[in-house]
């Protein structure tokens, strides 16, 4: 009990607000009418099966709060001391979870606002370490990471989608390779 207490804990800290303007940078003529931008910010999560069975507490707790309007989530959505988790890898590594992912991905489209998702270093480079017992192949994993959290380019995650700036569409032309970096957007 005193760990699911502390979890919890250490999950409602995660929640961040940040106003979009700050006083001095701002003259207030500029902004009349504007909303201020209510941002629930967290990461590192969910690290373990317990964080992710208690999940729809920081989910709830987020939906209620009628401010926020944009969710980001900054990476590592599991372990890097985790096997990676790619269904992509044959056969698959004996203490790797091939569903994480999805079941990761379904509690992110439970958040009413939209959600902006980066990936973290554990989703994929720790991938290449084999005291992990580690599939080895990072960029596999990366793959992975993009055609599920990333299938819609443009789009953020989340109950109620919103159009980001990806670079999968906005790339410089004299650098076609980069349309692959679907992650990277504002």
């Amino acid at each position: 009990m005193k760990k699911l207490l502390l979890s919890t804990a250490l999950l409602a800290a995660g929640f961040i607000s940040v106003t979009s303007a700050s006083a001095h940078d701002r003259n207030d003529n500029d902004f009349e009418g504007a909303k201020p931008l209510t941002i629930a910010v967290f990461g590192d999560w969910h690290y373990n099966q317990n964080l992710l069975d208690n999940a729809p507490l920081l989910i709830h707790s987020i939906n209620a709060d009628s401010k926020v309007s944009l969710i980001m989530h900054v990476g590592d959505i599991h372990a890097g001391s985790a096997a990676c988790t790619s269904a992509d890898i044959l056969p698959p590594i004996a203490s790797s979870n091939p569903g994480w992912n999805q079941k990761v991905y379904y509690q992110f489209q439970q958040f009413d606002a939209p959600v902006v998702y980066t990936p973290g270093d554990n989703e994929w480079t720790d991938c290449h370490k084999s005291k992990e017992k580690s599939s080895g192949a990072p960029l596999k994993e990366l793959a992975s990471v993009r055609s599920l959290f990333f299938a819609k380019p443009g789009q953020t995650l989340g109950k109620h989608e919103k159009a980001v700036m990806s670079q999968a569409q906005y790339f410089d032309a004299a650098f076609p390779a980069d349309a692959k970096f679907v992650e990277n957007v504002m």
